[in-house]
């Protein structure tokens, strides 16, 4: 079984069209922007699912050498 995700898609603000959620984070969002924090609400689940994904793969490939070893 094997588990691939690709996603790829860019997020602007209509306002502020240099805000980037990865490296600005929330502190650079100006007045409370709704489409700033939604752009960073997206960026941070992005950023989960990476992470489990990658997680799932480790589980995938340590039940993998523990069935192996048997």
């Amino acid at each position: 079984m094997s588990l691939k995700i690709d996603v790829r898609f860019r997020l602007t603000c209509p306002r502020h069209r240099n805000y980037n959620a990865g490296a600005n984070g929330e502190s650079a969002i100006k007045g409370g922007c709704r489409f700033c924090l939604q752009i960073l609400e997206v960026d941070c689940l992005i950023k989960q699912l990476t992470e489990k994904t990658k997680s799932f793969q480790d589980a995938k490939e340590s039940f993998k050498s523990s069935r192996d070893a048997r």
